[in-house]
């Protein structure tokens, strides 16, 4: 009913048939939305939402994408999440929800094969070491940007990650990584830690829908601009 009444104040009957209720359910319904200060009744008898009720309204695609994927929220945490990413939850809403490993890494062959300016990787360890990966950084022009965990790159791994690569490659270390994000400049995928903290490549989410591919951008670059940068100019 409130997404009904976003772009236009309605009457009853015609906001009952919007929403496919009858008129007495759309009755009742719009008399706790009233109760709850979200609509209000004009004089011209047009319902239409409070400037409280828009605010709220903002707010119901994160809670929908959380019910929706309650059983997965359920074994995942996302309460890592920086200030202000769980309340945009809902900007994942569009993406395709991929439960097998073999999706994951579907997902990332696909990423890497297409990319034609950047990828943007982030995991608790290093992604770049299968014959896949190697095949698809040999495209001249794609920059790449990885964040590991710096225990990962104590290991000497960022040896790895600059063999054969013919584009520019950028390296940032935080202390840790709690999830994983393989993105190019079209096409986004995350996936969440389990209960116990656990980046899960059993399962995750990905898009080309623009709002997706924005917060995991602005996701990632939250960690980029905290991470130590390594330098990898010399190889």
């Amino acid at each position: 009913m409130l997404s009904a009444l976003l772009t236009e104040k309605l009457r009853l009957s015609r906001l009952s048939g919007r929403v496919s209720i009858s008129v007495q359910e759309a009755s009742r319904q719009v008399a706790r939305l009233q109760e709850a200060n979200l609509v209000v009744k004009g004089s011209d008898g047009l319902f239409s939402l409070t400037s409280y009720g828009r605010s709220v309204l903002k707010l119901l695609p994160s809670f929908d994408f959380l019910v929706s994927n309650r059983d997965y929220m359920l074994s995942h945490d996302l309460s890592f999440l920086p200030p202000g990413f769980v309340e945009r939850i809902g900007e994942l809403a569009p993406g395709e929800y991929g439960g097998t490993v073999g999706d994951i890494l579907r997902h990332f062959q696909e990423l890497m094969g297409e990319s034609r300016r950047y990828v943007w990787l982030m995991a608790d360890q290093v992604l770049l070491l299968d014959s896949v990966a190697e095949k698809a950084l040999r495209n001249d022009g794609v920059s790449m940007r990885v964040v590991i965990p710096e225990k990962v790159e104590k290991e000497g791994v960022h040896a790895e990650l600059v063999k054969g690569f013919r584009g520019d490659l950028e390296l940032g270390l935080v202390e840790s990584v709690n999830v994983g994000m393989a993105l190019n400049e079209s096409l986004a995928g995350v996936i969440f830690p389990d209960r116990a903290g656990r980046v899960d490549f059993n399962a995750g989410f990905r898009s080309r829908r623009p709002e997706f591919h924005a917060w995991c951008v602005d996701l990632f670059s939250y960690y980029w601009d905290r991470a130590k940068k390594v330098d990898l100019s010399i190889r």
